[in-house]
């Protein structure tokens, strides 16, 4: 019984392989067109692009700090059964009210985004 147990635990592993595991840090933001301005004590949407096809964003934040996490497909299956990646797609991060300040946002370099009555961001709109 166990040798069959463990001949197929080792087939499963020839099977169709894994998608790459990817960061699933966002590679570029920018202000979503749903969002007016970023302006304190309002919530907004950044657009998160990074390795996944849509997906989620979970969004935490630490003092000055904003950490977005996305998560979604990164490759689909081909009728040979190798994986294939797919393009990135935005996700939407909706961020809590946040008061006035400077804050960082965890891309590669890490972004900077203001917090201002002034509604200057320094992160562009989506195209």
């Amino acid at each position: 019984m166990r040798v069959a147990a463990f001949g197929l635990f080792f087939a499963s592993l020839g099977c169709s392989p894994e998608c790459e595991p990817l960061p699933p840090v966002p590679q570029q933001i920018c202000l979503s067109a749903v969002s007016a301005a970023i302006v304190p004590d309002a919530s907004f949407v950044l657009e998160a692009t990074g390795a996944v096809y849509g997906g989620t964003c979970q969004v935490r934040v630490d003092g000055e700090r904003i950490e977005l996490t996305i998560a979604g497909q990164t490759c689909s299956r081909t009728s040979g059964g190798s994986a294939k990646p797919v393009p990135p797609k935005p996700t939407s991060c909706t961020i809590p009210p946040l008061a006035a300040g400077a804050y960082t946002v965890n891309t590669p370099g890490t972004t900077p985004l203001q917090v201002a009555t002034s509604g200057d961001s320094g992160v562009p709109a989506c195209p």
